[in-house]
């Protein structure tokens, strides 16, 4: 994402913004000193951000959505390393780690060849919540933010997010969330507690912004490639596939656009078989066209990201690339992604095609 240049964009056109996007010198407020602090200092001049996450409790505060972004801005497509070492940082285990099936080496693939077991923490997250890291049609960095509960505070709110939702509360209501949302697959609590604002998770992989954009009638329209999915698939056998993304996906306090390409294995648990990313030796690549645009809920939108790219890359288990992405409360993108993705390795070459578009 090109950070300066959206905010050059947006912050004189979208006056009513400027609270949750101006530049900031602030630590947590009284009342979210039973969480973990985030204390950030932006340049006016850079957009840099001096400061690192204290240690502490489980999950991260941010004092806006500003110091979110700055935060994220070095994560976004970074390498697993870099990932882990922030999140070291942090003192907690991130949704990432949590939802990790750790076969993104040419040893750890080896060493579960041939098995359909569950590898890394996809056992737990399974068990415990039951949702896998297909679930969640996000980029590692952002999932890299949340703690494993999906908990990240954000100006004053504590934002869990789910498979489905996107819940907000008070920082001392945080708790009573938890009980009456257990698990990453809950649903929203039955009682209508309206100390509880849900939000509801939008993703192209999942319809859902298609039928928000259609019913909100207005704002930009793009055409849609007929027959051509958020997913798409070249089969290696019975047990292997590469597996194609395009989505756009948005979480309210943050939205995102992207594109994917995986080597999957097909992993087996209690009564049902699911697909997981493992590495392969040969080479995935893709390249896409994009016409995005980001705004507030309603509009007015504005262009975001780049028309295409492309990459490509040998011996790995995925290449991602984040297109677009922003934060601020009731964001959005909305727009088109076209992508190829290709795969050559020992066991199929081939290619396929995804779309987006909400």
């Amino acid at each position: 994402m090109q950070f300066r240049s959206r905010r050059q964009v947006l912050f004189p056109a979208i006056a009513i913004l400027a609270p949750l996007f101006a530049a900031c010198d602030s630590t947590v407020a009284p009342d979210l000193t039973d969480v973990q602090a985030y204390t950030c200092k932006i340049d006016a001049n850079t957009g840099e951000c001096a400061g690192t996450p204290t240690l502490g409790a489980d999950r991260l505060v941010f004092g806006s959505p500003e110091e979110l972004e700055v935060y994220l801005k070095p994560l976004q497509d970074a390498p697993r390393e870099e990932l882990e070492a922030a999140e070291a940082r942090n003192g907690f285990q991130s949704l990432r780690a949590y939802l990790d099936s750790n076969e993104d080496t040419e040893e750890a693939a080896k060493a579960s060849d041939g098995s359909e077991e569950p590898t890394g923490n996809e056992a737990r997250a399974l068990e415990q919540d039951g949702v896998t890291r297909e679930d969640f049609p996000v980029s590692d960095a952002f999932l890299s933010v949340l703690n494993a509960r999906g908990e990240v505070a954000v100006g004053g709110s504590v934002f869990k997010v789910t498979r489905d939702h996107v819940y907000e509360v008070s920082p001392d209501y945080a708790v009573t969330l938890d009980e009456k949302v257990p698990t990453l697959s809950s649903a929203p609590p039955a009682d209508g507690d309206p100390r509880i604002t849900v939000h509801k998770v939008e993703s192209t992989l999942r319809d859902d912004a298609h039928e928000v954009a259609a019913s909100q009638g207005a704002g930009p329209v793009f055409n849609h490639q007929p027959g051509v999915g958020g997913d798409c698939y070249v089969y290696g056998g019975s047990s292997y596939r590469m597996h194609g993304k395009s989505y756009i996906s948005n979480f309210f306090f943050y939205a995102e656009a992207g594109v994917s390409t995986e080597w999957e294995r097909k992993k087996s648990f209690l009564w049902w078989s699911y697909w997981s990313n493992t590495w392969q030796s040969g080479t995935l690549s893709h390249s896409f066209t994009s016409s995005v645009v980001f705004g507030m809920w309603n509009g007015p939108w504005f262009p975001i990201g780049p028309a295409s790219g492309s990459q490509s890359q040998t011996g790995t288990s995925k290449i991602h690339r984040t297109v677009a992405w922003g934060v601020g409360f009731g964001v959005r993108l909305r727009g088109e992604l076209h992508t190829r993705h290709n795969v050559a390795n020992g066991y199929v070459t081939g290619s396929c095609f995804t779309d987006a578009s909400a």
